[in-house]
């Protein structure tokens, strides 16, 4: 019988918990129910789990991570002439309405931009108590539906840190080796003690080694959770990548002299398990670890770096679904109204291409601004 590796509990029916090894939040879909109890699991959900992916929330709204259940969070985020709130995928959407009232000729004038019809008649509900003639249905009838691209560089905040964070990523590599290798012996006392958040632990830390300790295709992103031994010097490393970004390095153990390698690496974008990775384990001794974990030098330039490619690669995924998603429009104005089965005609033909240029020409103009 199985036993949850946190409290030791027996894992039966009544108590098993089907946990993500590479959490949901993060996209992850390997899983096991031979881990962890409900409450321990329910517990790690509700603190660490959920700080690290609030951590790595804009990496996972970028990509518009698909999960098993409930939906990527939106970002709030500002420029220098508007607020925005960016939705799944990298869409900004206006928080704040524009409301612009002027006296001329004694007449009042009213200039209103709304993200939206609902938000359009809460802003001209909320004027009707002062100016009692609006007549919210005429004015909602001949609104103006409006997109266009945003004309402000959008800031985008990224924090990484802390014990939970941590705690979570420790895990990640503690249960990907116990689903693997239930028959690994070492002792796994104090990792314990830290998943409980009873102890610290010095021996995690991020890790940017001169080559990718898992070789990708470009334009591929991965998460990779690695685990190797390194006898001469009685190390298990775990070794943590995720979106290509975020890299880390801890020891689960300074007393293991076997030959131990294992390995998990997810494609993020297609959601599946990449079989036979290329691995470029680094050569790592006791003397940099301890420099590394003692000193914790300072990674921003790796991480920033590793971001800006990162976000080239969304970037351009957002670039091929929205022209998708135009294509896709001007389908639904034009073809798309027709009965299906009707033969195309050169009329139907003009009315797309009329439709398709309509969509496509402020996406052309600001790419060439640009």
């Amino acid at each position: 019988m199985s036993k949850c590796l946190i409290c030791n509990t027996d894992l039966v029916a009544a108590n098993e918990s089907d946990e993500h090894i590479i959490q949901n939040a993060l996209g992850g879909t390997l899983r096991s129910k031979k881990l962890i109890c409900k409450d321990c699991n329910s517990n790690f959900g509700a603190d660490c789990d959920a700080q690290l992916a609030e951590d790595l929330k804009v990496f996972a709204n970028l990509l518009n991570i698909k999960r098993d259940r409930g939906q990527v969070q939106s970002l709030q985020t500002t420029t220098p002439s508007r607020a925005y709130t960016i939705h799944p995928g990298g869409k900004p959407v206006i928080v704040k309405p524009s409301i612009n009232i002027e006296e001329k000729n004694g007449l009042t004038q009213l200039r209103i931009e709304a993200r939206d019809r609902k938000q359009a008649r809460e802003i001209l509900e909320g004027l009707k108590r002062k100016y009692p003639d609006i007549n919210v249905e005429k004015i909602l009838n001949q609104i103006e539906y409006k997109r266009e691209y945003v004309k402000d560089f959008i800031k985008l905040d990224f924090s990484f840190g802390g014990q939970d964070s941590f705690r979570s990523l420790l895990k990640m590599v503690f249960f990907l080796l116990k689903h693997k290798r239930p028959d690994i012996v070492f002792d796994t006392l104090r990792i314990v003690a830290f998943l409980k958040n009873e102890t610290n632990y010095r021996e995690i830390y991020f890790y940017y080694p001169d080559a990718d300790v898992v070789v990708k295709p470009d334009k591929f992103i991965y998460h990779s959770v690695l685990i190797k031994s390194y006898p001469e010097q009685r190390l298990l490393l775990g070794f943590v990548e995720l979106y290509n970004a975020v890299s880390f390095v801890m020891v689960l153990s300074d007393n293991f002299a076997d030959t131990f390698q294992e390995s998990y690496v997810f494609d993020v974008i297609n959601r599946i398990e990449v079989t036979n990775p290329i691995l470029n384990f680094p050569n790592i001794d006791r003397a940099f670890l301890d420099n590394l974990f003692d000193n914790k030098p300072p990674v921003s330039d790796k991480v920033t770096a590793k971001f800006e490619a990162f976000l080239k690669l969304a970037l351009e995924r957002q670039e091929e679904a929205h022209r998708s998603e135009l294509i896709e429009r001007a389908m639904q104005n034009s073809l798309k109204k027709h009965p299906e089965g009707v033969p195309i005609t050169q009329k139907m033909l003009d009315e797309f291409i009329e439709a398709l240029m309509v969509e496509l020409t402020p996406w052309l103009i600001r790419n060439l601004k640009e």
